[in-house]
């Protein structure tokens, strides 16, 4: 520190004004968190993509396309699988949605570039094709293959975990040219949103497919990777006064839903993060996200994640007024979400649960439905008796038949999703002595 001191102090004022400045202007603090929308794009062009293991629904036609064994003396099935065991040279993977419209309209386009693929005789055993059905379980992706008629195998993603771990673009269709390699497989190409002409994919294979390791690193070390258009994204902040006000709110009407409704509260509400988190890594414990060209390709992002899943919580605590009765306590977290589909909104949330890790509440700030309408006054309260009195503990699967809502089946799996990551939340309350305990 005395260091650092020293070093401003030896320079000019004008350049110690300038850096003044860029200091305040990339400052984590300079936009409220609350307020800010972030996408992730770990990957880039030439680096290795994540190992992550991806569930083996496949059936036998299409383990044979890909080129996967069954195990030992071909009886033993195995519950997962690696893109590095795929027999090719390059891989097409895409990430779609069952219910995103793009995704729908791109279906037949690459049904036609796997046809293409299949008949040319240098390209057939070289290429193969895989998609993932981003928050989509094995019965949603089979009705997607049905009603499309896909060629390809699909495998479910209904967690989001294979979507997340390669960047979670805001939306899909997102699309990945891989090439296999002795050090792994790397991102050759990426494309985000309609892909109206397959043409163009056909002509990027037969130009990468020409290409020895080394001239294929040369020819994509300066390509650039996809970043989401935030133009597409509405403006939508709260301010500090709003937020509590809408937290006050949604703790009274919810302890009416539960039957309070002769007690009056008086609420204290204190804003906590955890600036001194941090995890076994040794990650920045008062930082933000990086920016990807700062991190080596296979970095280990959980641990940074993990800091935003921590901040910006409200702890509020309560009493009866004159009831004499012990304190409550609840808290109060606004969750952002980023979109499954290429033309959707992101969605934001007021998620409220008590001390012992129940939901009491749920206020769609900004959750949009088909055509990015907002949810109806109804639709809401749809939403809320899905979800209000469950413990976060438990298994928030999103079953499609039971829990969507008409036209906001992709925001409610978003929701759901969220109940699910929000149990390490609560577990994180309870060892700190914040919840259960306090």
């Amino acid at each position: 520190m005395m260091r650092m001191k020293t070093i401003l102090f030896l320079l000019p004022l004008p350049l110690l004004l300038v850096l003044v400045v860029l200091l305040a202007l990339l400052s984590p603090g300079r936009m409220p968190a609350m307020n800010s929308l972030q996408f992730d794009t770990p990957l880039r062009a030439g680096g290795k993509v994540p190992a992550i293991p991806l569930p083996d629904t496949l059936n036998k036609e299409d383990r044979r396309y890909l080129g996967l064994s069954r195990g030992l003396f071909n009886f033993q099935k195995k519950t997962v699988f690696s893109l590095q065991k795929i027999q090719a040279d390059y891989i097409v993977l895409e990430f779609l949605n069952r219910y995103c419209v793009s995704c729908l309209a791109q279906a037949p386009i690459l049904n036609n570039l796997y046809e293409k693929i299949a008949k040319d005789k240098i390209l057939c055993g070289r290429i193969k094709m895989l998609a993932v059905g981003a928050g989509n379980n094995l019965q949603e992706i089979h009705r997607f293959q049905k009603e499309k008629d896909v060629f390809f195998p699909i495998v479910p993603d209904p967690e989001f975990k294979v979507y997340e771990a390669f960047g979670n673009p805001g939306g899909t269709p997102y699309l990945l040219i891989l090439r296999q390699s002795p050090d792994g497989v790397l991102l050759a190409k990426s494309y985000f949103g309609l892909i109206k002409n397959g043409d163009i994919l056909l002509a990027e294979l037969r130009e990468l497919i020409s290409l020895d390791l080394a001239a294929f690193q040369k020819t994509i070390q300066n390509d650039r990777v996809f970043k989401a258009d935030l133009t597409r994204v509405p403006h939508v902040s709260w301010s500090e006064e709003e937020i509590r006000r809408q937290i006050r709110q949604g703790i009274l009407e919810g302890e009416q839903l539960r039957g309070e409704k002769e007690k009056e509260y008086r609420l204290l509400i204190h804003k906590k993060d955890w600036p001194e988190y941090s995890d076994d890594k040794g990650l920045p414990d008062d930082k933000g996200l990086p920016d990807d060209k700062d991190l080596p390709n296979d970095k280990d992002l959980s641990g940074y994640k993990d800091l935003m899943e921590y901040k910006d919580l409200y702890i509020v605590d309560s009493a009866p007024s004159g009831s004499g009765q012990g304190k409550k306590r609840w808290f109060a977290k606004i969750y952002k979400r980023l979109p499954i589909c290429d033309v959707c909104h992101p969605i934001y949330f007021l998620l409220i649960f008590d001390d012992a890790g129940v939901v009491t509440n749920l206020l769609p700030l900004y959750v949009t439905k088909h055509d990015n309408l907002l949810l109806t006054a109804a639709e809401t309260q749809k939403l809320k008796r899905k979800i209000v009195g469950r413990h976060l503990e438990q298994n928030y699967q999103f079953q499609p038949e039971y829990d969507s809502i008409s036209s906001a089946t992709m925001s409610v799996s978003l929701i759901f999703d969220t109940l699910n990551k929000a149990k390490r939340l609560y577990q994180k309350l309870q060892q700190d002595g914040y919840a259960s305990n306090f």
